[in-house]
């Protein structure tokens, strides 16, 4: 699987699990609500590594996982996330 397409499905599965909308999500990492949307069903060609690290801090994990580089992280409540699709 790609690295856009693994980024795609981490950033939904955190934001499922926070029980967020994303604009909700694409305001808190300064993105439009369009430009995040299209990031989480894989449709943008690539993302900024900066925006990779606002994902990574706004969810407290670290950008390995959210790149597929690990199946499990902490995220910032201590809470074992584990990618269930990998």
């Amino acid at each position: 699987m790609s690295y856009e397409k693994t980024l795609a499905s981490r950033v939904k599965l955190l934001r499922e699990r926070h029980d967020l909308l994303q604009a909700e999500v694409a305001e808190g990492v300064k993105l439009s609500t369009s430009t995040y949307s299209n990031i989480e069903t894989g449709y943008a060609k690539s993302t900024k590594l900066k925006t990779v690290i606002a994902f990574a801090d706004f969810y407290g994990v670290t950008t390995d996982f959210l790149l597929g580089r690990t199946d499990k992280t902490l995220d910032k409540y201590g809470t074992l996330i584990i990618d269930p699709h990998s």
